[in-house]
């Protein structure tokens, strides 16, 4: 007998395919902080997704359907509202049973809600027919800054003012210094710059030095963290090759709904 294989990502993008349950916004023209949300799905599923359905609360619809979206380099998944408000697309950094989500699109009403957070999924076993049970919990932060507008005709449309914007970043300040010791290593003290256009949100930041080798992207020291002050200072070691006399200051933030920025920034080292 065929013996059938069970896919843990498929698993995963039905079960986050309840997309998002938050308060409503705050007045049209006004842009809110993001809202905390927590939900519950439960799914089936064989080789591939058989069964799923979702409920939400406001600002995404009570109930509909999940698929998968196919798209090159990620996994996705779509959320198609039954009342036929709009959909939401997913995209999933799954590692093992849990991992990251992301809205990266949306139509209708939800064409601007932007959000990110993580998910953990609890396998309940097989159910008939050799179907997986599962449930999965997802919890995050969406935002997209004000009630929908509501036309005369009687459509919705998504609000114009939505969180859209990603932080603004720069490296204000990068000094190395040469160590005595290990032979061959650099200290570099950074001051970072990073605030979003929504006063009360928090930036998550990930600093990283590089250097270039044999046409490969070499990372020597990380940081990574969040700050609402604006500014951080961090200091890195690192131990370039012998003859490295320039590397590559990487800093990339986001807000909590998922907007993404990057820069990239030369620094050369002394003798």
């Amino acid at each position: 007998m065929h013996r059938r294989s069970f896919s843990w990502v498929a698993l995963v993008g039905i079960g986050l395919a309840g997309a998002v349950a938050v308060s409503a916004a705050t007045a049209f023209g006004a842009r809110s902080a993001a809202s905390p949300f927590e939900l519950v799905v439960q799914g089936r599923a064989v080789d591939v997704i058989l069964d799923g359905t979702f409920t939400s609360s406001a600002p995404f619809c009570e109930s509909g359907t999940a698929a998968h979206a196919p798209h090159s380099g990620e996994y996705r998944e779509l959320y198609t509202c039954s009342d036929g408000s709009g959909s939401l697309t997913f995209r999933f950094m799954p590692s093992g049973n849990s991992g990251d989500w992301t809205i990266v699109e949306g139509s209708g009403r939800y064409a601007s809600l932007r959000g990110k957070g993580k998910y953990s999924v609890e396998n309940l076993g097989l159910g008939d027919g050799a179907t997986w049970e599962f449930r999965t919990k997802l919890q995050g932060l969406v935002d997209w800054g004000a009630e929908p507008n509501q036309p005369e005709d009687g459509d919705t449309v998504a609000p114009t003012n939505a969180d859209t914007v990603a932080p603004t970043i720069a490296i204000a300040s990068a000094r190395p210094t040469k160590l005595r010791r290990p032979e061959g290593a650099y200290s570099i003290k950074v001051a970072l710059a990073l605030r979003d256009d929504v006063e009360a949100n928090t930036v998550a930041y990930m600093l990283r030095v590089t250097q270039s080798r044999a046409h490969r992207l070499i990372v020597l020291a990380s940081k990574e963290g969040t700050t609402a002050s604006g500014s951080v200072s961090t200091t890195l070691r690192v131990v370039p090759g012998k003859r490295v006399r320039t590397v590559q200051l990487r800093l990339s933030a986001s807000d909590p709904v998922g907007n993404e920025v990057s820069i990239v920034r030369s620094l050369q080292l002394p003798r």
